[in-house]
């Protein structure tokens, strides 16, 4: 109706409008582009009769009364116009079904009647209450909705649609529905997978494909003069035509380029003659270190006759994320996990990792090489505390240390030398010792034969007896030699009970040399209620997936096992 009034030739301004419906003019020229993006050009009809009531009312002549009855009369119109648009989008009141109709007037404010209301849209009151009477109608998929719930937060919103649909279906009560209605029901409910969108990388490393020289340069990028130390690397591009690659040699003293190539692809023509160029350069007597990564070009024939025939000394940087190492060891020999992740979520150029669970399950995995880093819990005086250095660990705690691969074998080879010659000081002893004697220390041997074997002499004239003899050892000060212990942890704290038994407690005893440790876990858990199959099924998987054979559920009276597949 505002459109008609103020875009019709009906002799009315744009404020007049605005006034008479009770909104601001730029609202109305808003609705009139709204309504041209949808389609309709044309501007909607008035009744003349509509017109002239409106041109007969002289506002400066009405009373107060009258303003009053006047102006809510606009109220009324405008929350229909605006309760059309924007609530229901619709064109017009007569798009709107009798059901839109009446949620319109259930929706209306306080001041406004529900008989003006259906005067307004003409809508007859015995229609508006039939709508109100009608039962709302049953939701025929709230099992599926609550089962799609149940099984999205079983995995903690790492699955799609396929999945929570199979799942369905292998329920007790399977639930059979296609793949595009759990799509839909999943939107519906809210539950959105969380994925970690990441830009994939270029990297020319193809493996360890040849030998590696060794790192001459150790992070010492600073030259005395030209041609002494040249750098090198493989850059990707992204332009509007595509990707392109451009592979550059800089050299350290004055941090210029000595030759660059670019191609479309990065392969080892455009190295080589890179190189060639920068070798045009080289002058007599002179000898440039060519420091790189571990990429493909570098160790690929061509590259290395180059280096060969212009006498240049190749040297290679580590596998590693070299922007990790700015920050990860700096100037000391280890770094606390906790401190670590607070650098992932603080430097822009660092890789962002969606959760602290990446980084543990990344650590995990280094864990199992020397190569890497080792961990300790404790740091004191300089001295790595139960350092470990090629071994998984049962549990990783933020306060860990992560030490560096070369700084933990040296301490670990110490330890091994001062173990060595602990026992050379045991053995002599011993020596020292005869059978039920105390040596000078106190310590009381024992020698029992074990097993008596003849071998023949080498010169043929008889045999020689070897007896092997097992030795006791008694220390003098009566150390125990077993140890034994039952804990039952708070319910509310499982997690930090057992991680602290494994930590301070296990983790003593498994470095006593010849000790033998034996870990029994007995979990009995009861509840009343019953236990939901889904929690039944996911706990079932965990213990497959952590090859746990002996587990089972009891249910009236009897208990049934699920062993591992």
């Amino acid at each position: 109706m505002a459109l008609g009034l103020a875009y019709g030739d009906h002799g009315f301004t744009l404020d007049q409008v605005a006034v008479m419906v009770g909104v601001s003019a730029p609202t109305i020229s808003i609705w009139k582009k709204k309504r041209m993006e949808g389609g309709a050009m044309e501007i909607p009809e008035i009744d003349p009769d509509e017109i002239e009531k409106m041109r007969s009312k002289d506002i400066g002549k009405m009373s107060k009364g009258e303003l009053e009855r006047y102006v809510h009369e606009l109220e009324v119109k405008s929350y229909v116009l605006e309760g059309t648009v924007k609530i229901l989008k619709a064109e017009g009141i007569e798009e709107l079904s009798n059901d839109e109709k009446a949620a319109l007037i259930d929706a209306r404010p306080r001041n406004i009647a529900v008989a003006e209301m259906l005067e307004e849209l003409d809508l007859p009151s015995s229609s508006y209450y039939y709508c109100r009477s009608k039962p709302e109608r049953e939701d025929g998929y709230a099992d599926a909705r609550r089962a799609i719930k149940e099984e999205f937060e079983l995995v903690r919103g790492s699955r799609g649609y396929r999945y929570i649909r199979q799942r369905l279906r292998e329920r007790e009560e399977p639930i059979r529905i296609s793949g595009k209605k759990v799509r839909a029901l999943m939107a519906e409910e809210g539950c959105v997978v969380a994925y970690a969108k990441r830009k994939r990388r270029y990297s020319s490393y193809r493996g360890e494909i040849g030998d590696a020289p060794e790192n001459l340069v150790g992070r010492n990028f600073h030259a005395g003069g030209p041609n002494e130390l040249w750098l090198t690397d493989v850059t990707q591009f992204s332009i509007p035509a595509g990707k392109i690659y451009l592979s550059p040699v800089i050299d350290c003293f004055d941090g210029m380029p000595v030759s660059w190539a670019i191609r479309k692809s990065p392969n080892a023509e455009m190295a080589n003659t890179m190189l060639r160029s920068a070798c045009e350069t080289i002058g007599g007597g002179e000898a440039p270190v060519i420091h790189s990564d571990r990429g493909c070009h570098y160790r690929w024939p061509g590259w290395l006759k180059i280096c060969e025939d212009n006498g240049l000394v190749r040297s290679m940087s580590k596998k590693g994320c070299s922007e990790m190492d700015r920050v990860l060891w700096k100037d000391k020999d280890c770094i606390q996990i906790k401190q670590l992740w607070g650098y992932l979520c603080t430097y822009c150029y660092l890789p962002r990792l969606a959760s602290y669970g990446v980084l543990e399950n990344a650590i995990r995995q280094g864990l199992t090489s020397k190569e890497y880093f080792g961990i300790v819990a404790e740091v004191s005086e300089g001295r790595y505390m139960e350092l470990s250095l090629g071994e998984n660990k049962a549990f990783i705690n933020q306060s860990d240390f992560l030490v560096k691969p070369a700084v933990a074998k040296a301490q670990i080879e110490a330890d091994a030398e001062e173990a060595r010659r602990e026992a050379e000081r045991w053995a002599a002893a011993a020596a020292a010792a005869g059978d039920g004697d105390a040596d000078a220390n106190g310590n009381k041997w024992t020698f029992t034969p074990v097993d008596t074997t003849e071998w023949p002499n080498m010169d043929g004239s008889g045999t020689m007896t070897t007896t092997t003899v097992k030795v006791d050892v008694t220390p003098a000060s009566g150390d125990p030699i077993a140890f034994r212990m039952t804990a039952k942890p708070d319910n509310t704290c499982v997690n930090k009970n057992i991680r602290d038994i494994m930590d301070e407690i296990v983790s003593q005893l498994t470095t006593l040399d010849g000790a033998e440790v034996e870990l029994s876990l007995e979990v009995i858990a009861r509840v009343d209620s019953g236990i939901p199959v889904p929690a039944v099924r996911a706990i079932s998987e965990n213990c497959n997936t952590m090859h746990i054979n002996d587990f089972g559920f009891t249910r009236k009276g009897r208990t049934w096992q699920r062993k591992r597949r």
